[in-house]
């Protein structure tokens, strides 16, 4: 995965959800580089990093604040309003397809997922990613970064 995706993938956390298993994700402004970390460090038995390898990566960050910039997650209300952006916008010439969309939106992105046709979920994905890589890049200017995506 490039930079630039796992970039935008790490924007779109959602607090809400990593409460059980929370992560905190890191750019490196010396270098590009997108890390990861738990609170916890004995929380990672759930993923491919030990908990010594968590404690280093935890205490490098906090030890150089000022090189590491903290990623900012995406609230559930965010998440939920960039689904109702989508279905306001003209995502499609059909009609029929948007209404259909907007019907079986019940305030469960998940359930919405489940209840959309294909075409539909596949074009929110491409509009939440455009929305994602916008607000990433924002963030990145307001901290005086130019985004170089490889």
């Amino acid at each position: 995965m490039n930079g630039y995706s796992f970039f935008v993938d790490a924007f779109e956390q959602d607090p809400n959800f990593a409460d059980l298993l929370p992560e905190c994700y890191y750019l490196d402004t010396e270098t590009g580089e997108i890390i990861s970390f738990f609170e916890d460090d004995e929380a990672p038995d759930v993923s491919d990093i030990t908990p010594e390898e968590n404690r280093e990566v935890r205490t490098r960050v906090e030890a150089s604040p000022e090189r590491y910039l903290e990623i900012p997650g995406v609230s559930q209300s965010e998440h939920h309003a960039v689904l109702q952006g989508f279905l306001e916008s003209d995502w499609t010439d059909d009609e029929e397809a948007k209404e259909k969309a907007r019907r079986v939106y019940n305030r469960s992105i998940g359930d919405w997922k489940m209840s959309a046709d294909s075409n539909a979920e596949s074009a929110y994905l491409a509009y939440r990613y455009e929305v994602a890589k916008k607000e990433a890049e924002d963030f990145l200017r307001e901290h005086g970064i130019e985004p170089i995506w490889k």
